[in-house]
């Protein structure tokens, strides 16, 4: 499904300077800004962009909402349980700032 794993990847807003790179699993460099905005790529056509509300897969076209509220499209398993999520055979744990994935 991605052409490019990211294991981990620790966000830790209160020591975040104005922008801060993060180099993930692909090799990609991640910018983080103030915001906690975060846009990295795992392919030509695969994104997640992710910040404090919600998470984007724009590949799947698929939006999840962190919180109580989910919904999915084009066919992919969503399931969502305490700060878990499922699509297919990808894990994404939200766990304090640390955001972990993997397939």
């Amino acid at each position: 499904m991605t052409s490019g794993l990211i294991t981990k990847l620790n966000l830790k807003p209160n020591k975040l300077s104005k922008a801060t790179q993060v180099t993930i699993g692909n090799g990609s460099i991640v910018k983080i800004n103030r915001k906690m905005n975060l846009t990295f790529s795992l392919g030509l056509t695969e994104s997640i962009i992710f910040n404090q509300d919600f998470l984007i897969i724009n590949n799947l076209n698929l939006e999840i909402i962190i919180g109580k509220k989910f919904f999915k499209r084009n066919d992919a398993i969503v399931s969502f349980k305490d700060h878990e999520i499922k699509i297919g055979n990808q894990t994404f744990e939200m766990l304090k700032w640390k955001m972990i994935i993997s397939s």
